[in-house]
């Protein structure tokens, strides 16, 4: 298994990197071999497969972490039995943005993502989720519990870089 980070082309991919001051807008999962063809991820139209030949066209500055740790397909699989075929989180993501206005350009002290849906996902709510089931599965894992709705792109990528249960793939 592998959590993949990407910078996007196009206006929102723009918006979030620059609202994150990254140059990482977008995460996903991809399964282990035989079947690392297979990508999950949250975008316009929710939760869903796809692939990783069509995937990897689509976006810029590619880095993929392997995941050190057995559990890490089934992970998966439940993540696509509980959270697969729900849709994007619009509202979530103009919240998480008002949200990043409101306290770093107006330096207005504020608490959450005022418009968030845990029956809704964007692409980092994947990830978080893919951690909790993760520590389930197997607690003695111990990874970083995120906050739904509040995780961006960058903030999982620094975490993959520090945490020794993932290893960047250098090709």
């Amino acid at each position: 298994m592998e959590i993949i980070t990407v910078g996007g082309k196009g206006l929102l991919p723009w918006l979030i990197k620059k609202l994150t001051r990254s140059d990482k807008s977008h995460v996903a999962l991809r399964y282990s071999p035989p079947e690392d063809n297979w990508m999950i991820h949250s975008a316009i139209g929710g939760v869903q497969p796809e692939w990783w030949e069509f995937f990897k066209k689509k976006y810029t500055s590619i880095s993929r972490f392997r995941c050190n740790f057995e559990c890490a397909d089934k992970a998966a699989d439940k993540l696509v039995t509980k959270i697969g075929d729900d849709d994007y989180d619009y509202l979530g993501l103009f919240g998480y943005a008002w949200y990043l206005f409101q306290t770093k350009i107006l330096r207005i002290n504020r608490m959450g993502n005022p418009w968030g849906s845990r029956d809704r996902h964007w692409c980092t709510d994947v990830i978080v989720d893919f951690f909790e089931i993760c520590n389930e599965l197997d607690p003695t894992l111990g990874l970083k519990k995120f906050e739904n709705e509040m995780t961006t792109p960058e903030e999982i990528e620094q975490y993959l870089l520090s945490c020794p249960h993932f290893t960047l793939i250098r090709e």
